[in-house]
């Protein structure tokens, strides 16, 4: 049985392969999510000395992309990344990893060439393996660098490329949790404001303790009102516009 491979060892041979010079001690890695073109938004982790760290994850909503355009997606979010960085006078990761192929790669370069940081921020790119595949897909993720249009050959490290892999997975998983949040709170949104007497306020209040459309339905006039900011009328014409809509 082979030992374990320590986490110093995985960032030297990372550092080796994507020729980094420095240590990747700070790895952020961000991902796009627009499901069916709604509420494009998109997420990014940080992974420090080889751990995920929650405590760097941001969310971000797209402001100036209209439509499913993961490209300039992707230009919008690192550019609002480097920008709050250089605002704030913190240091850029060791790497920058974003979640896609030579498009993805080249989006976010567009982002640093604006402002003028190009070869300032370590950057790559991680694209799943084609369909078709073998089962163990994973392994045929390709990564991608600046200039170089051949991926990084991980075959004679696959720890490193397993440490990509968990970092760009753990970034997928939280920007399709943050979009999933936000259709349902645009759906919870859309209903409620059909409902006299609940507004912005309420709405949210409603939002917070039930969570999604269903237990608002499903919820008794007593359990509405033990909802902030709510009092018997407005609970009662909550509860009246689901009993209607479901006999109508």
């Amino acid at each position: 049985r082979r030992g374990k491979i320590e986490p110093e060892a995985i960032l030297q041979r990372l550092q080796q392969l994507l020729e980094l010079p420095d240590l990747p001690r700070t790895i952020e890695c961000i991902d796009n999510s627009n499901i069916q073109g709604t509420e494009p938004v998109a997420a990014l982790v940080l992974c420090r000395d080889g751990k995920m760290d929650k405590k760097g994850y941001r969310h971000y909503k797209i402001r100036t992309v209209h439509g499913p355009d993961d490209f300039a997606s992707m230009t919008e979010v690192v550019g609002r990344r480097l920008d709050r960085l250089i605002s704030e006078k913190k240091p850029f990761p060791d790497l920058l990893l974003v979640d896609g192929g030579k498009g993805q790669l080249t989006a976010a370069l567009e982002a640093m060439s604006r402002r003028n940081l190009l070869g300032d921020v370590n950057v790559a790119a991680i694209a799943k393996g084609r369909r078709g595949a073998p089962i163990i897909r994973d392994r045929f993720d390709r990564v991608f660098l600046p200039g170089n249009p051949v991926p990084i050959d991980f075959s004679a490290d696959t720890s490193a490329l397993r440490l990509l892999q968990r970092i760009r997975n753990e970034a997928h998983r939280f920007a399709i949790t943050f979009h999933g949040n936000r259709r349902r709170k645009r759906s919870l949104q859309s209903v409620l404001d059909e409902i006299p007497g609940v507004g912005p306020t309420r709405r949210r209040e409603l939002y917070r303790k039930f969570r999604t459309l269903q237990r608002i339905r499903q919820a008794s006039v007593d359990e509405l009102l033990d909802t902030p900011r709510l009092d018997q009328r407005t609970a009662q014409a909550i509860y009246d516009y689901f009993r209607t809509e479901s006999t109508s």
